[in-house]
């Protein structure tokens, strides 16, 4: 089908550094621990082409993510057990 519908439903190119980002993720946070990511894109990204387990992009969820949403954190400056407990909380190594 060339013209019509496949070309309406066209992507644009993945962007150099979310590629890089992903590519670099993929190499090195192969541990088993969960990726947190607060772009849609890479999290797409990483979704579609790796084995890595990702948590994001949490601001966009609303209520039911509210509780594993980090924002928070940048907001204040939270002690280091608080950010401990979140990260083991939600199993996120990276």
């Amino acid at each position: 089908m060339v013209g019509g519908l496949a070309q309406r439903l066209r992507h644009e190119p993945v962007p150099r550094d979310t590629r890089e980002a992903a590519l670099w993720l993929s190499e090195h946070a192969g541990d088993g621990g969960r990726v947190l990511v607060d772009s849609p894109s890479l999290a797409a990204l990483l979704s579609l082409t790796t084995r890595l387990p990702v948590l994001g992009p949490l601001a966009e969820r609303g209520a039911p993510g509210r509780a594993s949403d980090p924002s928070t954190f940048f907001a204040t400056r939270p002690r280091v057990p608080e950010v401990d407990a979140y990260l083991l909380r939600y199993g996120i190594s990276w």
